[in-house]
């Protein structure tokens, strides 16, 4: 197992973005520590002193209810990194992290972390890989809800065709059924086409 603390950090999926050389100041300020099962790395409301990196074992997070009622929040996977809302967030832990089995941990002090931020290229490379992360999480946002609308559209409903009034013909006079006829019997050829012609009459 690697243990250079420089490559865990590197290898780390919150770092990955991170620069090689300033992964190598991370490592420079850190400090390994080793947690016995069930013993409590850091209390939930206790003052955030430092970052940790997960090296090896179980540490879950653990959030208490007015109650007493405990809640297990996240099991911390190795190298993983956490606590680092303590960094800008908030300056208490809001949950406690428990071994569940002996673990190993890097320890980044916050202190030396923000020191650390005063440092222009240190802090470039620090936002540029904030920002990184800040478009992917965008993109995946995005691509979450046109996935939920797409799945959410309601079926397309047959369209509703209104009834067709049947407008009743009106009964043509006597005088345009003499007309007719004695049109018919002017021409026998034109007599339909003179008969179509009147009738039209009744429709204008």
């Amino acid at each position: 197992m690697n243990t250079d603390p420089s490559d865990l950090i590197r290898n780390a999926k919150f770092f990955s973005e991170l620069s090689e050389p300033a992964c190598g100041k991370l490592a420079r300020l850190s400090h390994r520590k080793t947690v016995p099962k069930r013993d409590i790395l850091f209390m939930e409301g206790a003052k955030g002193d430092a970052v940790y990196l997960l090296v090896s074992g179980s540490i879950q997070l653990v959030k208490t209810s007015m109650d007493g009622k405990e809640t297990v929040i996240k099991t911390v996977k190795e190298g993983e990194l956490f606590a680092e809302v303590i960094l800008f967030e908030k300056p208490r832990y809001p949950v406690t992290a428990i071994a569940r089995t002996e673990a190993e941990v890097i320890e980044l002090p916050r202190a030396g972390f923000l020191k650390l931020l005063d440092e222009p290229e240190f802090r470039n490379d620090f936002m540029a890989m904030l920002m990184a992360k800040q478009r992917y999480l965008a993109e995946r946002i995005q691509q979450l809800t046109t996935t939920a609308k797409k799945t959410s559209s309601p079926p397309t409903c047959p369209k509703k065709t209104s009834p067709r009034l049947s407008v009743p013909r009106p009964k043509p006079s006597a005088a345009c059924c003499r007309s007719s006829k004695n049109a018919a019997a002017l021409n026998g050829q034109g007599n339909q086409f003179m008969s179509f012609h009147l009738s039209g009459m009744y429709f204008n």
